[in-house]
């Protein structure tokens, strides 16, 4: 029997101490704290018919409506560098997200819990390191330039 892309995403979340709940089917959630004390969710959506996994993490705050334009200057900014994964914004409700993902052979099931764990890690390391300049954005009414110049 092959092993499923949401049965490798379970291995990797059980072998590495992850608590997750599956919240519809082929969604999960799981809980991230940080080392600076911040905690999001983040949701693992798992795409069997197009061999594909997409994980997220939401930051735990929204973008005002106001602010939203000038955000989507920030996210862009922040954007440009990565190499992994993207910074996205809802413009109708400011939530803001990562993505990351992978595509594998939906036939073949590549994916191991190696590639899940890196994956994951590269996400939620960068919303680790982000989430202070978007904090200040939104908190502090910081411009995009200064609010970056805090984490890069």
């Amino acid at each position: 029997m092959m092993t499923t892309i949401g049965d490798t995403l379970q291995q990797f979340f059980d072998a590495d101490g992850w608590d997750y709940v599956e919240v519809e089917p082929h969604v999960l959630r799981v809980r991230f704290g940080s080392k600076t004390g911040q905690e999001w969710w983040c949701y693992a959506h798992v795409r069997e018919e197009f061999g594909q996994l997409v994980f997220y993490s939401q930051a735990p705050l929204l973008i005002a409506e106001n602010r939203r334009a000038l955000a989507a200057v920030l996210i862009n900014q922040a954007n440009f560098g990565l190499q992994v994964g993207n910074f996205e914004m809802d413009v109708e409700t400011g939530a803001l997200q990562y993505r990351t993902s992978i595509d594998v052979e939906a036939e073949e099931n590549s994916l191991t819990p190696l590639m899940v764990k890196l994956l994951v890690y590269a996400n939620v390391l960068t919303m680790e390191r982000y989430l202070p300049a978007f904090e200040a954005f939104e908190n502090e009414n910081t411009s995009p330039e200064d609010a970056l110049a805090l984490v890069e």
